[in-house]
């Protein structure tokens, strides 16, 4: 444990690590990688050329030295990140690599503002959450194993289908798993793992499912990418759009992830997503209104049009099954004017023909902007931001 002194001394450097923060992940990713490739294996390598994974770092490594004294209230955002860790395979081995060059990237980039005390005290700070992070992540592990017996199996492609322009659903099921039945809780993700043509190392992405647990496979909705090919952007999931077929395999984990629904609950479910941000909540719609048909749900998706709209069918049928879903579908500008929509432009939330809740559960996800936005709009109406909950593909960052 530290001491009342060490921790005040880890809390001295908050305004220099909040100054320098970048410049000591970005050090500390390419020593890391220097000496150690094989853990390219692990990174996302679009993230790392954007600058993300290393600002979210840097956002980490600051929060903890402001709530040292209470790294508890760190707990939520720990346990996201644990189970990211869990789903690319993160080992208790790798994290004194880790800790060796944060500490050197801290000392190299602050140089005078880091004595050899500072760097102590910060060495024992990063053991404390490591072993947090391993204590936690050794329990996911354990649940994970109940449902694959590897952190990564093959996993065959059954069945392929284009949902809409640009986005594909594989249709999936582990090899080797006789009377296999997927167990999740909707919301949640799998990784899946591939070494891209010309690539030298691994690639894992995470997608999250998007049907309800109990069915004999696993099904991921995967957008393609159109991004800068400097970055990147876009390799894997132009790999599954282009390359895999039906009879090929594919490497997966097993379930993860913190986005969820409390079904105990019987309150209002605001289900809110941008894009292919719709994944999730198309499990969660399907299996609320599976387990608690007569629990209201407020359905709201954004898309740019109707082309890029996935699910269409399904959520039409889902609507005539169970009239207390209601729907509000926003498109950004309409292509068909054949195709009926609540509202085409902007998307306010205040603005709902079904109004607000203020003790109802909202669940958010989709591209960064999009989310942050919506948790603006709520908030500004005095939704409790507990009652908020939102999924971000990407290194972990605070939105609100």
């Amino acid at each position: 444990m530290l001491t009342h002194a060490e921790m005040e001394m880890i809390r001295s450097t908050a305004p220099v690590l909040k100054e320098q923060g970048l410049a000591i992940t970005s050090y500390f990713y390419t020593e890391m990688f220097k000496n150690h490739p094989e853990l390219k294996n692990l990174f996302n390598v679009t993230h790392q050329k954007e600058g993300t994974q290393p600002q979210a770092l840097a956002n980490a490594v600051y929060a903890v030295a402001v709530n040292i004294d209470q790294l508890e209230t760190l707990l939520p955002v720990v346990r996201h990140i644990a189970q990211k860790h869990r789903s690319i395979g993160v080992q208790p081995s790798q994290y004194p690599i880790v800790g060796k060059y944060l500490l050197l990237a801290i000392q190299e980039v602050l140089g005078d503002n880091a004595s050899p005390e500072i760097i102590h005290v910060w060495g024992k700070a990063y053991q404390i959450l490591a072993d947090l992070f391993i204590q936690i992540e050794s329990e996911m592990y354990e649940e994970a194993r109940k449902l694959l017996a590897e952190e990564f199996i093959p996993a065959n492609v059954i069945r392929k289908e284009l949902e809409c322009l640009d986005i594909v659903s594989f249709y999936l099921r582990p090899v080797g798993m006789k009377d296999f039945q997927a167990m999740f809780k909707p919301g949640q993700y799998i990784s899946v793992r591939i070494r891209p043509q010309g690539s030298e190392y691994l690639q894992i992405r995470q997608y999250s499912l998007s049907d309800v647990p109990g069915k004999d496979y696993y099904r991921i909705t995967v957008k393609r990418e159109r991004g800068d090919n400097d970055l990147s952007n876009g390799v894997i999931s132009n790999h599954l759009q282009d390359q895999i077929q039906v009879g090929d395999q594919i490497e997966i984990s097993a379930p993860a992830g913190e986005f969820y629904v409390d079904q105990t609950k019987e309150n209002t479910l605001y289900l809110i997503s941008g894009g292919v941000g719709l994944t999730p909540m198309q499990s969660i719609l399907k299996n609320v209104t599976r387990i608690q048909p007569n629990r209201k749900v407020v359905y709201i998706h954004s898309s740019q049009n109707e082309n890029v709209h996935a699910f269409r069918n399904e959520l039409k049928q889902i609507i005539v099954e169970y009239p207390q879903v209601e729907r509000y579908i926003n498109y950004d500008k309409k292509v068909d004017s054949t195709i009926s929509v609540e509202h085409v432009g902007k998307l306010d939330l205040t603005k709902l023909p079904q109004g607000l809740d203020p003790g109802a559960d909202y669940y958010l996800c989709g591209p960064k902007g999009f989310m942050k936005a919506m948790i603006d709009q709520l908030t500004a109406v005095h939704v409790p931001i507990e009652q908020i909950h939102y999924e971000f593909f990407g290194p972990s960052e605070v939105l609100q």
